[in-house]
Protein backbone atom coordinates (compact mmCIF):
# COMPACT_ATOMS: atom_id res chain seq x y z
CA UNK A 1 0.00 0.00 0.00
CA UNK A 2 1.31 3.44 -0.90
CA UNK A 3 1.47 6.12 1.78
CA UNK A 4 0.56 9.55 0.41
CA UNK A 5 1.20 12.76 2.30
CA UNK A 6 -1.00 15.80 1.94
CA UNK A 7 1.23 18.86 1.65
CA UNK A 8 -0.71 20.90 4.19
CA UNK A 9 -0.03 18.28 6.84
CA UNK A 10 3.59 19.33 6.77
CA UNK A 11 2.94 22.58 8.61
CA UNK A 12 3.92 22.81 12.28
CA UNK A 13 0.45 23.20 13.75
CA UNK A 14 -0.79 19.98 12.16
CA UNK A 15 1.82 17.68 13.66
CA UNK A 16 0.86 15.72 16.74
CA UNK A 17 3.74 13.26 16.51
CA UNK A 18 6.31 14.34 19.06
CA UNK A 19 9.11 12.54 17.24
CA UNK A 20 8.42 14.63 14.16
CA UNK A 21 8.66 17.81 16.15
CA UNK A 22 11.84 16.79 17.92
CA UNK A 23 13.50 16.05 14.59
CA UNK A 24 12.34 19.24 12.92
CA UNK A 25 13.15 21.25 16.02
CA UNK A 26 16.74 20.15 15.56
CA UNK A 27 16.92 20.49 11.78
CA UNK A 28 14.68 23.40 10.80
CA UNK A 29 12.63 24.42 13.81
CA UNK A 30 9.34 25.94 12.76
CA UNK A 31 10.61 27.11 9.38
CA UNK A 32 7.54 27.26 7.14
CA UNK A 33 7.31 24.50 4.57
CA UNK A 34 5.63 25.91 1.53
CA UNK A 35 4.58 24.43 -1.76
CA UNK A 36 7.20 23.87 -4.45
CA UNK A 37 4.57 24.71 -7.04
CA UNK A 38 3.44 28.05 -5.63
CA UNK A 39 2.04 30.08 -8.50
CA UNK A 40 3.63 33.27 -9.74
CA UNK A 41 3.04 35.60 -12.63
CA UNK A 42 4.89 34.85 -15.83
CA UNK A 43 7.97 37.04 -16.41
CA UNK A 44 10.13 37.73 -19.42
CA UNK A 45 13.68 36.41 -19.47
CA UNK A 46 15.13 39.78 -18.50
CA UNK A 47 12.66 40.33 -15.67
CA UNK A 48 13.23 36.80 -14.39
CA UNK A 49 17.00 37.31 -14.34
CA UNK A 50 16.61 40.63 -12.53
CA UNK A 51 14.29 39.08 -9.95
CA UNK A 52 16.69 36.17 -9.39
CA UNK A 53 19.60 38.56 -8.97
CA UNK A 54 17.67 40.62 -6.42
CA UNK A 55 16.63 37.53 -4.46
CA UNK A 56 20.23 36.31 -4.52
CA UNK A 57 21.26 39.56 -2.86
CA UNK A 58 18.40 39.64 -0.35
CA UNK A 59 18.95 35.99 0.64
CA UNK A 60 22.77 36.17 0.65
CA UNK A 61 23.07 35.55 4.40
CA UNK A 62 20.66 32.61 4.19
CA UNK A 63 22.65 31.06 1.36
CA UNK A 64 25.87 31.44 3.33
CA UNK A 65 24.34 29.71 6.35
CA UNK A 66 23.02 26.94 4.10
CA UNK A 67 26.46 26.40 2.58
CA UNK A 68 27.98 26.10 6.04
CA UNK A 69 25.35 23.55 7.09
CA UNK A 70 25.79 21.41 3.96
CA UNK A 71 29.59 21.28 3.85
CA UNK A 72 29.53 17.48 3.38
CA UNK A 73 26.83 17.44 0.68
CA UNK A 74 28.46 17.96 -2.77
CA UNK A 75 25.28 18.55 -4.79
CA UNK A 76 23.94 21.03 -2.26
CA UNK A 77 27.24 22.92 -2.34
CA UNK A 78 27.10 23.06 -6.12
CA UNK A 79 23.50 24.31 -6.14
CA UNK A 80 24.05 26.93 -3.45
CA UNK A 81 27.33 28.28 -4.84
CA UNK A 82 25.84 31.14 -6.90
CA UNK A 83 23.07 32.16 -4.45
CA UNK A 84 20.43 30.93 -6.87
CA UNK A 85 18.38 27.74 -7.10
CA UNK A 86 16.82 26.94 -10.46
CA UNK A 87 13.86 24.62 -10.95
CA UNK A 88 16.15 22.12 -12.70
CA UNK A 89 18.52 22.18 -9.72
CA UNK A 90 15.64 21.61 -7.32
CA UNK A 91 14.43 18.66 -9.37
CA UNK A 92 17.94 17.24 -9.26
CA UNK A 93 18.00 17.56 -5.48
CA UNK A 94 14.60 15.91 -5.19
CA UNK A 95 15.83 13.01 -7.29
CA UNK A 96 18.91 12.62 -5.07
CA UNK A 97 16.79 12.82 -1.91
CA UNK A 98 14.27 10.27 -3.16
CA UNK A 99 17.05 7.88 -4.20
CA UNK A 100 18.75 8.26 -0.83
CA UNK A 101 15.53 7.51 1.02
CA UNK A 102 14.98 4.42 -1.12
CA UNK A 103 18.57 3.26 -0.60
CA UNK A 104 18.06 3.61 3.15
CA UNK A 105 15.07 1.28 3.21
CA UNK A 106 12.07 3.52 2.48
CA UNK A 107 10.70 1.54 -0.46
CA UNK A 108 8.56 3.37 -2.98
CA UNK A 109 9.68 6.80 -1.76
CA UNK A 110 8.98 9.52 -4.31
CA UNK A 111 8.88 13.29 -4.05
CA UNK A 112 8.62 15.88 -6.80
CA UNK A 113 7.83 19.54 -7.32
CA UNK A 114 4.11 18.82 -7.01
CA UNK A 115 3.37 19.20 -3.28
CA UNK A 116 0.99 16.25 -3.40
CA UNK A 117 3.52 13.89 -5.01
CA UNK A 118 5.14 12.74 -1.75
CA UNK A 119 4.54 9.04 -1.15
CA UNK A 120 6.18 5.83 0.05
CA UNK A 121 5.34 2.22 0.86
CA UNK A 122 2.98 2.20 3.83
CA UNK A 123 4.58 -0.98 5.18
CA UNK A 124 7.87 0.80 5.96
CA UNK A 125 8.29 0.94 9.77
CA UNK A 126 8.48 4.41 11.27
CA UNK A 127 11.91 3.68 12.76
CA UNK A 128 13.26 2.87 9.28
CA UNK A 129 11.77 6.06 7.86
CA UNK A 130 13.20 8.18 10.66
CA UNK A 131 16.68 6.66 10.39
CA UNK A 132 16.66 7.09 6.61
CA UNK A 133 15.65 10.71 6.92
CA UNK A 134 18.40 11.47 9.42
CA UNK A 135 21.00 9.82 7.19
CA UNK A 136 19.81 11.58 4.05
CA UNK A 137 19.62 14.99 5.69
CA UNK A 138 23.36 14.88 6.32
CA UNK A 139 24.23 13.25 3.00
CA UNK A 140 22.20 15.40 0.59
CA UNK A 141 21.60 18.82 2.17
CA UNK A 142 18.02 18.52 0.93
CA UNK A 143 16.32 20.47 3.71
CA UNK A 144 18.55 23.52 3.38
CA UNK A 145 18.15 23.65 -0.40
CA UNK A 146 14.40 23.00 -0.40
CA UNK A 147 13.62 25.53 2.32
CA UNK A 148 15.52 28.25 0.46
CA UNK A 149 13.94 27.33 -2.87
CA UNK A 150 10.44 27.37 -1.46
CA UNK A 151 10.96 30.61 0.45
CA UNK A 152 12.38 32.46 -2.56
CA UNK A 153 9.53 31.21 -4.76
CA UNK A 154 6.82 32.66 -2.55
CA UNK A 155 8.74 35.42 -0.76
CA UNK A 156 11.36 36.73 -3.23
CA UNK A 157 11.80 39.99 -1.31
CA UNK A 158 12.66 38.05 1.88
CA UNK A 159 10.10 39.86 4.00
CA UNK A 160 9.66 38.75 7.60
CA UNK A 161 7.97 35.37 7.22
CA UNK A 162 6.19 35.42 10.55
CA UNK A 163 4.66 38.81 9.73
CA UNK A 164 3.41 37.50 6.38
CA UNK A 165 1.96 34.39 8.03
CA UNK A 166 0.20 36.42 10.72
CA UNK A 167 -1.26 38.74 8.08
CA UNK A 168 -2.57 35.72 6.20
CA UNK A 169 -4.07 34.19 9.35
CA UNK A 170 -5.70 37.48 10.33
CA UNK A 171 -7.08 38.06 6.85
CA UNK A 172 -8.56 34.56 6.89
CA UNK A 173 -10.11 35.23 10.32
CA UNK A 174 -8.05 32.65 12.20
CA UNK A 175 -6.29 35.17 14.46
CA UNK A 176 -7.64 38.29 16.13
CA UNK A 177 -6.48 41.54 14.55
CA UNK A 178 -3.60 42.88 16.59
CA UNK A 179 -1.82 39.57 17.10
CA UNK A 180 1.80 40.32 16.20
CA UNK A 181 4.64 38.52 14.48
CA UNK A 182 6.58 38.77 17.73
CA UNK A 183 3.80 36.93 19.58
CA UNK A 184 3.70 34.31 16.84
CA UNK A 185 7.45 33.78 17.11
CA UNK A 186 7.25 33.53 20.89
CA UNK A 187 4.68 30.71 20.75
CA UNK A 188 6.73 28.89 18.11
CA UNK A 189 10.01 29.34 19.99
CA UNK A 190 8.52 28.13 23.27
CA UNK A 191 7.24 25.03 21.53
CA UNK A 192 10.55 24.42 19.77
CA UNK A 193 12.38 24.77 23.09
CA UNK A 194 10.09 22.22 24.70
CA UNK A 195 10.86 19.77 21.90
CA UNK A 196 14.61 20.35 22.13
CA UNK A 197 14.54 19.83 25.90
CA UNK A 198 12.74 16.52 25.38
CA UNK A 199 9.76 17.65 27.40
CA UNK A 200 6.38 15.97 27.16
CA UNK A 201 4.58 17.69 24.30
CA UNK A 202 0.99 17.12 23.22
CA UNK A 203 -0.06 18.42 19.81
CA UNK A 204 1.39 21.51 18.18
CA UNK A 205 2.14 25.08 19.23
CA UNK A 206 -0.63 26.79 21.24
CA UNK A 207 -1.58 29.60 18.89
CA UNK A 208 -4.81 31.38 19.93
CA UNK A 209 -6.72 30.35 16.84
CA UNK A 210 -10.34 31.34 16.40
CA UNK A 211 -13.21 29.04 15.47
CA UNK A 212 -13.05 25.36 14.66
CA UNK A 213 -9.56 23.98 15.52
CA UNK A 214 -9.35 21.65 12.53
CA UNK A 215 -10.24 24.43 10.10
CA UNK A 216 -7.80 26.77 11.81
CA UNK A 217 -4.99 24.24 11.54
CA UNK A 218 -5.70 23.71 7.85
CA UNK A 219 -5.57 27.47 7.23
CA UNK A 220 -2.41 27.80 9.31
CA UNK A 221 -0.77 25.12 7.20
CA UNK A 222 -1.75 26.89 3.99
CA UNK A 223 -0.66 30.32 5.25
CA UNK A 224 2.67 28.84 6.33
CA UNK A 225 3.17 27.50 2.82
CA UNK A 226 1.94 30.59 0.97
CA UNK A 227 0.96 33.85 2.64
CA UNK A 228 -1.34 34.67 -0.28
CA UNK A 229 -3.75 31.87 0.67
CA UNK A 230 -7.47 32.76 0.53
CA UNK A 231 -9.87 30.34 2.23
CA UNK A 232 -12.78 31.67 0.17
CA UNK A 233 -11.09 30.62 -3.07
CA UNK A 234 -10.78 26.91 -2.28
CA UNK A 235 -12.86 24.12 -0.81
CA UNK A 236 -11.99 22.62 2.54
CA UNK A 237 -10.09 19.32 2.03
CA UNK A 238 -11.77 16.10 3.12
CA UNK A 239 -9.01 15.32 5.62
CA UNK A 240 -9.96 18.40 7.67
CA UNK A 241 -13.36 16.91 8.40
CA UNK A 242 -11.70 13.58 9.22
CA UNK A 243 -9.49 15.35 11.75
CA UNK A 244 -12.48 17.18 13.19
CA UNK A 245 -14.49 13.98 13.60
CA UNK A 246 -11.58 12.11 15.15
CA UNK A 247 -11.12 14.84 17.71
CA UNK A 248 -14.79 14.64 18.53
CA UNK A 249 -14.44 10.92 19.11
CA UNK A 250 -16.27 9.90 15.97
CA UNK A 251 -15.19 6.90 13.91
CA UNK A 252 -13.78 7.76 10.51
CA UNK A 253 -13.23 5.49 7.55
CA UNK A 254 -10.01 6.02 5.61
CA UNK A 255 -10.81 5.89 1.92
CA UNK A 256 -7.14 5.68 1.00
CA UNK A 257 -7.31 8.75 -1.22
CA UNK A 258 -5.24 10.92 1.10
CA UNK A 259 -3.03 9.67 3.89
CA UNK A 260 -1.49 11.61 6.72
CA UNK A 261 2.24 11.73 7.20
CA UNK A 262 4.23 12.62 10.28
CA UNK A 263 7.14 13.86 8.27
CA UNK A 264 8.14 15.28 4.97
Amino acid sequence: MTHTAHSSLLSPSLQADRRYWKRWGACAALIPLISFSAGCAAMSGGDEDASAARSAELYAADFEQARQRTANAPLAQEILADNRITEAEMIGMLDLWSTCMQDNGVTGYQEGLDPDSLKWDDSVPWEVYERAQENCIAKTGYFEVSILYRSITVNPENYNWSALTVQCLTRNQVLEPGFTAEQYDKVAEDFGRAITEDSVVAGGPSFPFLGDPATAEWIHGECSRDHRFDRQAVSEPAWVDMMRRERNGETTENTGSTGQSSAS
